[in-house]
């Protein structure tokens, strides 16, 4: 009888190890996923964070072209002078220069076209020229 009870003292504390062996694997398990999930978080966290800034960035870069460009296309149209309105006309583009390199990649193809259209059109208007643009339709449009 007394055999059979230091086997079964045995039989429980191998389980008991067991049991503990397993539980701590479990714990260094979920202690495991509980870190990289707090990674996840911090990585959205941050990419929402960078997302906001980028908006609210491209938000004044707008503001900045809008408020600022349409005064100094009022003093080209108003300048008294060719002079002075070659001034505002050259602080312009160093305004649409800021604005563009600063907002990081030029896009695409078809969107720097676009631009270089827009910009063209506004010099030529402002001689008194019309442009006449043309594009093919096949154009490839890779990212620049």
């Amino acid at each position: 009888m007394t055999a059979v009870l230091a086997g079964v003292a045995a039989l429980f504390g191998v389980l008991a190890i067991v049991l503990i062996v397993k539980l701590r694997k479990l714990q260094a398990q979920l202690l495991a996923e509980r870190r990289q999930a707090a990674e996840r978080l911090a990585e959205r966290e941050a990419l929402v964070r960078e997302q906001a800034t980028h908006a609210e960035r491209e938000r004044i870069y707008g503001d900045l072209h809008d408020d600022i460009g349409a005064r100094l296309l009022g003093m080209i149209h108003s300048a008294e002078s060719p002079e002075q309105a070659d001034r505002a006309r050259a602080v312009l583009q160093d305004l649409r220069d800021v604005v563009t390199r600063s907002r990081g990649t030029p896009g695409s193809l078809s969107d720097t076209l676009a631009e270089i259209r827009a910009e063209t059109a506004q010099r030529l208007a402002a001689a008194g020229i019309e442009l006449h643009w043309a594009i093919n339709d096949d154009l490839p449009d890779p990212q620049l």
